[in-house]
């Protein structure tokens, strides 16, 4: 019965693999936006195969190191690099949920996990991010790796996962305090410096290198750039959205610190593993 426990386990990713794909075969070639985040990676790609300014529109706001696993797309024309970022993205996707079944020792070959599989893939923000082709899916294949790498005390090679996620869009930066509440200062080095260092290898490629701290940064610090306005879903972009008074924005903010703060000085001084 081993070929039916393949079978259970790899159906719901088949049936869903293949919805998505025709609902990416029905959109590609039309005016219906597909793949609106892709396009960004795909531009800059562009702009930098041909030595061009990438964050002169203000739209391209991701790391230069990021650069390194999008310029492929450049290579290609639009309707290659959106199909191929979406076999990309579905398959690590797809993946890290395999890791996350690892990680809490469920049977991937049952019906449970065909069921968790299935409704995993199946969830809205699953193919929201495959629809516009962002690159979330590879972001959670890092983060699933860095869980099952800690869990079973690999810290550095939890901290290259960690750090090569930074890399492509520091979206889980916070998630670095985890080594400094554990002590473990060689890997937050490693998480903290391997971005730096893939950045520092891509700036000489780059004819407006200084454009991600110049142009980049602020907007994402602000977050009220008019290209992303209505994307913002930060405390102080909702706030903006609901016209809350700018005391309630600074007092949220100023809670959350705390609130932080104190969970971790209570997890310093703990000394349990």
């Amino acid at each position: 019965l081993k070929w039916l426990g393949w079978a259970i386990a790899a159906t719901p990713a088949l049936i869903t693999a293949y919805l998505l794909i025709h609902r990416l075969h029905g959109h590609v070639g039309t005016n219906q936006p597909i793949g609106t985040d892709l396009v960004v990676y795909w531009s800059a790609s562009r702009e930098l195969l041909m030595h061009q300014p990438v964050y002169a529109s203000h739209i391209f706001v991701y790391p230069p190191g990021s650069l390194l696993l999008f310029w492929p797309l450049g290579l290609l024309n639009l309707r290659g690099a959106v199909a191929s970022f979406f076999v990309v993205d579905a398959a690590a996707i797809l993946l890290a949920g395999v890791l996350m079944f690892r990680l809490f020792s469920l049977p991937l070959r049952s019906p449970q996990g065909a069921v968790t599989l299935f409704l995993f893939v199946s969830a809205m923000p699953v193919q929201t991010t495959l629809f516009n082709g962002n690159v979330n899916g590879l972001i959670l294949l890092l983060f699933s790796g860095y869980l099952l790498l800690a869990s079973r005390q690999q810290w550095a090679r939890a901290a290259l996962c960690l750090g090569a996620s930074f890399a492509v869009k520091p979206i889980l930066i916070a998630v670095a305090l985890v080594f400094g509440l554990r002590r473990r200062w060689p890997s937050l080095l490693i998480a903290l410096g391997f971005p730096v260092i893939v950045c520092l290898a891509v700036l000489p490629l780059l004819v407006d290198g200084a454009g991600f701290v110049t142009q980049a940064v602020p907007l994402l610090v602000g977050g009220d750039g008019p290209t992303y306005q209505g994307y913002n879903v930060s405390l102080a972009g909702t706030a903006a959205s609901l016209h809350a008074p700018s005391l309630a924005v600074l007092s949220m903010r100023a809670l959350v610190l705390v609130a932080a703060a104190v969970v971790g000085w209570r997890r310093a001084r703990r000394h349990d593993d």
